[in-house]
């Protein structure tokens, strides 16, 4: 039995087709064209001395949408977290503050749905504008935005663009970190874009490469210490006190390998080359040594060793991949990655590990073709995560953890919508015949809830809260869009299930 046979056989008995084949209301194609048709229009930087082809992070829903007002800080109110703003609402994704909100301009690393939304609609549409823009604005970042003394790009968890100020964001904590925000689906477009370069000088994204190395990496004999925190400016830190803080989190390990790999097979360089090769392999030798040690790659912070089942399996998807990249340049590391990423499913196949959905379905898609183990574990895991969307009339509020339930202001947000029409989508795709139909149809009635959450007459441009938005004194505040709560994934969705429709 195939793989894909072997899942439609799960799915099937995971999903007793009570959807009634459920087609879509909206015309999701114009909906995504309209928004688009904004952001182009009103959603770039027109702040500032310097007018830029940049994204806003988050925009006013007014006609015409406007970037709001500079963020103040709760740094002398009392019973408040001094990240805290006072003048704008507190909507947090989950367990945590947000460690920074672009509020006077844009991040990069939160709009990837945006860039690809605009890049899939020139496709649908054959209309360039929507491309080009997207192009111009990732130049400009790769042009303006990299830090000359690190070589690190103001963007991600902690730092974005300043459209007023034209800096890197100098958001709370003042302190411009440099961490990656989640796996980056656009590092090709990246290499293709970068400024163009001397013949004896290394590239921005050579540069960003080095910069990642110099401010999270930290190898002492055998001992790997990788940090997910790097100075935005300041090449000599991070310390090794603020490695032993803020610890290793396997997921960015991954995310840069990803990154590493991808820039030693696009290099021209022989001295960049030179340089990046040995680490890469000490990186990749520390790890495997660690992983021999421990049986998984260590989670670790504040000193406390841990086994962290969802960080190991975003670490083996990023392994794979890289594999993958230097397959044909370097297959001796590509293979050795290769046997990493099983020697990591190993662990999680024997200790039954219940994933994330999505998370699942990585694991699935890396090895289930050719271990039966990885197909039964976590392909079922995959589609009765996405079944369960299935058999919802609407999806929850967001949950909101301890540390911010008593300031976060509750509801839906778009994130939440863009994940699960995501996954209902991947599943639709990994089946056939009815059970592709139930997925299709639990796409569809989640996105027509999306719709209802978030969509009005006022704006083309998506709601960020499914509920009016307000202040820490209870006084309203204007609806918004932002792309740190999913507004612009979500849009990404829409598109996707617009195609997925007119394929069935």
């Amino acid at each position: 039995m195939s793989p894909r046979a072997f899942l439609v056989g799960l799915a099937l008995v995971a999903a007793p087709l009570t959807w009634g084949g459920e087609a879509p209301t909206v015309d999701y194609l114009s909906l995504v064209r309209r928004y688009a048709d904004a952001m182009l229009e009103f959603g770039t930087d027109r702040y500032g001395e310097a007018k830029t082809p940049q994204f806003a992070g988050l925009l006013i829903r007014r006609d015409p949408p406007e970037l709001p007002q500079d963020a103040v800080y709760a740094q002398k109110v009392d019973g408040l977290d001094p990240r805290d703003v006072v003048n704008h609402p507190l909507v947090y994704k989950g367990n945590n503050r947000a460690h920074k909100i672009t509020y006077r301009g844009g991040d990069v690393a939160d709009d990837a749905g945006l860039y690809q939304t605009l890049y899939r609609l020139s496709v649908l549409t054959s209309d360039p504008r929507y491309a080009e823009a997207a192009d111009a604005s990732l130049r400009w970042f790769l042009a303006h935005a990299v830090q000359q003394e690190t070589g690190l790009p103001a963007w991600g968890e902690h730092t974005g663009w300043d459209f007023r100020s034209e800096r890197a964001d100098q958001g709370f904590p003042f302190d411009l970190k440099h961490e990656l925000d989640g796996r980056w689906p656009l590092y090709e477009k990246f290499f293709e874009l970068q400024p163009v370069h001397g013949p004896d000088d290394l590239s921005v994204m050579e540069n960003f490469a080095r910069g990642l190395w110099f401010g999270a990496v930290s190898l002492s004999g055998r001992t790997l210490l990788y940090g997910r925190h790097g100075s935005l400016t300041e090449p000599s830190r991070p310390t090794e006190g603020e490695w032993a803080q803020f610890g290793m989190f396997p997921r960015h390990g991954g995310y840069y390998v990803d990154l590493w790999a991808r820039a030693i097979r696009k290099s021209r360089s022989v001295v960049f080359r030179r340089w990046m090769e040995p680490r890469f392999e000490r990186f990749v030798r520390a790890l495997e040594q660690q992983v021999a040690a421990e049986g998984f790659p260590v989670y670790l912070e504040k000193g406390e060793v841990r086994r962290h089942p969802e960080q190991m399996a975003s670490m083996a998807w990023d392994l794979d991949e890289a594999a993958v990249t230097l397959a044909e340049i370097w297959p001796q590391i590509g293979l050795r990655l290769h046997l990493l990423a099983e020697r990591i499913d190993d662990n999680l196949i024997q200790h039954e590990d219940e994933l994330d959905p999505a998370l699942a379905r990585l694991r699935w898609l890396a090895r289930g073709k050719r271990d039966k183990r990885v197909a039964a574990l976590f392909g079922k895991q995959f589609l009765a995560g996405a079944y369960a969307l299935t058999k919802l009339d609407d999806l929850p509020e967001r949950p909101l953890g301890e540390k911010v339930a008593q300031v976060a202001q509750p509801g839906r947000i778009p994130e939440q919508y863009a994940d699960a029409i995501g996954l209902l989508l991947d599943a639709a795709d990994a089946v056939e015949g009815e059970a592709q139909a139930v997925y299709l149809a639990g796409a569809n009635h989640l996105a027509d809830k999306a719709i209802e959450h978030f969509f009005d007459d006022d704006s083309p441009l998506p709601k960020s809260l499914d509920r009016p938005a307000k202040l820490l004194d209870g006084s309203p505040y204007p609806s918004f869009y932002q792309s740190y709560l999913g507004a612009d994934d979500l849009m990404w969705a829409l598109l996707r299930l617009h195609e997925a429709n007119q394929a069935h």
